[in-house]
């Protein structure tokens, strides 16, 4: 038996990469869910710098002294996928509800493998960066995966997927829960908790 909760793929994030640190690749192609899963909508927040904080961004500023929101773990003076603070805009508290994003989720390939994603509505820009992480529980044992980094520049949708090692019982049910959030060229997009359950067998 197991104990604690293992983290996997915490790490600094190499710019140009989709992923950090020893995280996931992305999808090669569309897998079938196995399964139960709740997709949940992405909810648009403030592009203010408490919220940026707040949801696991760095706020840095450039020589000429304007200040971005960059990725955790982006290397000193990079602001290649950084973006502004607005001078002027809507100043709210964090967590403030703006508007929906668009959708995220967390599947199971198998129970020794999960995908985890979302998509954004083009109105709401250009995804550049997310902090995302998805824990996996059984009965009596628990991992949690860091996703944190660049999205795929070009694309409205991102989606990785990671083998896993959670242990448990024939019969028993593994569990997943994934979110964070998604910074886009116009806006800060929070996810809610989408799940995922598979019986092992």
């Amino acid at each position: 038996m197991k104990h604690g909760i293992r983290t996997w793929g915490a790490g600094v994030a190499v710019l140009g990469a989709l992923i950090v640190g020893s995280a996931a690749t992305p999808a090669i192609a569309d897998e079938v869910p196995i399964g139960e899963y709740v997709k949940v909508e992405l909810t648009s927040i403030p592009l203010t710098k408490a919220n940026a904080i707040a949801n696991g961004y760095e706020v840095r500023k450039n020589s000429a002294g304007t200040e971005f929101i960059v990725a955790p773990g982006t290397p000193d003076g990079d602001f290649s996928h950084a973006v502004a603070l607005p001078k002027k805009g809507t100043v709210g508290t964090n967590n403030t509800a703006h508007g929906t994003c668009g959708d995220s989720w967390v599947y199971f390939n198998s129970t020794t493998q999960i995908r985890t994603g979302y998509t954004i509505f083009s109105n709401k820009g250009q995804p550049v960066s997310q902090t995302w992480n998805v824990a996996v529980t059984s009965p009596w044992d628990a991992e949690s995966y860091s996703f944190t980094g660049l999205a795929t520049w070009g694309s409205q949708t991102w989606k990785a997927t990671r083998n896993i090692s959670v242990e448990a019982a024939l019969g028993a049910f593994k569990n997943a829960v994934a979110g964070g959030s998604v910074l886009t060229t116009s806006t800060l997009c929070s996810s809610g908790s989408p799940t995922a359950s598979i019986r092992n067998q």
